[in-house]
């Protein structure tokens, strides 16, 4: 499950906002259709099936389209709707889409990683229909892996995602050097996906609001576990004045 799957869960499901249609789109070559009145789900594929489908259904239902940049590598959009929501998914260092949200005058929010009892939701998403041992045990794994990688649900749901990411987390923190560490804890906003910069794989995004049309992003280590071995590390090669400083970096995200 990634966060496309879970936004037309919770679109699907939210019924304060009239629509009939979900449609949610795998990069541009396939789409899926999910029909509320209905309860039916198409499939359609090839870009110029799914363009055909967009404006017909901009012209005659209410609804929301998902575009999961993620699945064709960033490829640019091939369409741009009318009268009904769209929101396009990418990852946080994508850069495919920034002239396309200048261009047709969009928003770009950055979305928080999930809080344990979202990704527990999740859990019992996939394992809905299942007893309720199994259910309970698979919850238990995910949340044991989340004690080493932190909530990142590209990381956490399998074996297969999550063998090996406890390593390459560790090769990050070993190539951290006094100049890598006064360089890039000191990147904000955006410059902290760059790339360039070996230590995004070690941090999360949380949004806190603040009042009513107000919120605040911080970037902060993925969990405890992570932090401490920051911590460690950065005594290595700093002091230990300099590593608590630069741990307290996310705040300064306000």
């Amino acid at each position: 499950m990634n966060a496309g799957s879970y936004l037309l869960y919770q679109l699907l499901h939210y019924d304060d906002y009239p629509k009939d249609f979900v449609l949610y789109c795998l990069g541009g070559e396939l789409a899926y259709m999910f029909d509320k009145e209905e309860e039916t789900v198409t499939e359609y594929k090839g870009a110029k099936k799914i363009k055909e489908t967009v404006r017909h259904l901009e012209c005659r239902w209410k609804g929301f389209i998902i575009y999961d940049a993620a699945e064709d590598g960033g490829a640019s959009l091939g369409f741009q709707p009318y009268g009904c929501g769209m929101i396009v998914l990418k990852s946080p260092n994508g850069k495919s889409f920034g002239g396309w949200v200048r261009r047709e005058g969009c928003s770009n929010p950055t979305l928080s990683c999930p809080r344990e009892d979202e990704v527990k939701v999740m859990c019992a998403w996939m394992k809905r229909g299942r007893p309720a041992q199994e259910q309970a045990d698979y919850w238990e794994t995910v949340k044991q892996r989340m004690q080493f990688v932190g909530p990142i649900p590209r990381y956490i749901f399998t074996d297969a995602d999550f063998n090996g990411r406890p390593a390459a987390l560790g090769s990050v923190l070993q190539a951290i050097d006094a100049s890598v560490a006064q360089r890039y804890f000191s990147e904000v906003d955006d410059k902290v996906w760059s790339a360039k910069n070996p230590l995004w794989k070690l941090v999360k995004i949380e949004r806190e609001r603040r009042g009513r049309y107000c919120s605040v992003v911080s970037i902060v280590p993925a969990c405890g576990h992570i932090r401490q071995k920051l911590l460690d590390r950065l005594c290595e090669v700093l002091t230990l004045s300099e590593a608590v400083s630069l741990l307290t970096w996310g705040s300064r995200l306000s």
